[in-house]
């Protein structure tokens, strides 16, 4: 290994880890514990959701369900928006939110901008704003209330 060479390897996930003293730790937890002298209690968060990005300023300490709710779309999401999908036999857009592993409806819409609403205010109701850094519903909102300016 040379100067400068990332230390360890990177896991299909993309994590990378890391052995010390023959112990594989997630590079993300050394760097926490480099800079803070300690283990987080709890768990680490990629801010930007890249779990290759172990910038100190790239990691916050939450709670495993924060954690979770702060995970990007799923491959099979078509919409661009988690929460939100298309319901052919009603011909109608389907907001819905997970909530301690249960799906809940938010409602069924003609138009794909009115179920991203209703998923933000779904994300905001519960308190979610401080977990998902990012959110996909968020995000558009915003955009459509610029494009209206």
């Amino acid at each position: 290994m040379r100067v400068g060479d990332i230390a360890g390897h990177k896991r299909p996930n993309g994590y990378l880890v890391i052995s010390v003293d023959g112990e594989s730790y997630q590079a993300h937890r050394l760097s926490w514990v480099y800079y803070y002298g300690v283990f987080p209690d709890d768990f680490l968060d990629h801010i930007n959701r890249d779990p290759s990005s172990n910038q100190i300023s790239n990691l916050r300490e939450v709670s495993q369900q924060c954690n979770i709710r702060n995970t990007g779309n799923s491959k099979r999401n078509t919409s661009g928006i988690k929460g939100v999908r298309w319901v052919k036999p009603n011909k109608r857009w389907a907001a819905f939110i997970v909530v301690s592993q249960k799906n809940i409806s938010v409602g069924y819409y003609k138009l794909f901008s009115n179920a991203v609403c209703a998923r933000l205010a779904a994300e905001q109701c519960l308190g979610w704003s401080g977990c998902d850094s990012s959110s996909p519903a968020y995000k558009y909102v915003c955009k459509m209330q610029k494009e209206k300016k």
